[in-house]
């Protein structure tokens, strides 16, 4: 998982062919056409690896992060300012 810290965004590196049966609201699969930036292993800019493919796994399963994004979803803003 990638974290841009200059947006807020996260990007999670799929199996290819993901992006064509994603369908879960407020986010966006980036298919063929798209690209990322990947920063180097230990890079201390704006954009950073939370958990490098050299970390495990080099994808996440789909249906892995769907259940993560449906779970993070059920907490609401005030938990997360908690934090």
């Amino acid at each position: 998982m990638l974290h841009d810290l200059s947006s807020g965004r996260a990007y999670f590196l799929t199996r290819p062919g993901t992006a064509r049966i994603w369908h879960v609201p407020d986010s966006t699969a980036l298919g063929s056409g798209s690209w990322v930036v990947l920063a180097p292993p230990g890079w201390d800019g704006l954009l950073r690896w939370v958990s490098g493919p050299c970390d495990g796994p080099a994808f996440t399963e789909a249906e892995d992060l769907v259940t993560a994004l449906a779970m993070a979803s059920l907490r609401g803003p005030a938990e997360e300012a908690g934090r």
